[in-house]
């Protein structure tokens, strides 16, 4: 596991970027929560609002935390 950013609510979210996923914790319990094969080594999240926004290794995503919808934040990171 490797990054965590944490919500209004106290919900937890933890990416893992040898799995490329991300896990969440809330209500004491921890289970996973995203995985994609565009997570390629995830290494960042931070939260905006409803947003959650994970880097990966050129793109940042933008994911809603209610519905999961991912869309691209920041193409070309390099």
């Amino acid at each position: 596991l490797n990054d965590i950013a944490i919500d209004a609510a106290g919900t937890v979210f933890i990416s893992d970027m040898l799995t490329n996923e991300i896990y969440r914790l809330k209500d004491s319990k921890l289970e996973l929560w995203l995985q994609s094969d565009k997570f390629k080594s995830i290494n960042g999240l931070f939260i905006i609002e409803n947003q959650l926004l994970a880097g990966t290794s050129n793109i940042i995503y933008s994911i809603d935390i209610n519905t999961k919808e991912m869309k691209e934040y920041i193409t070309e990171t390099g």
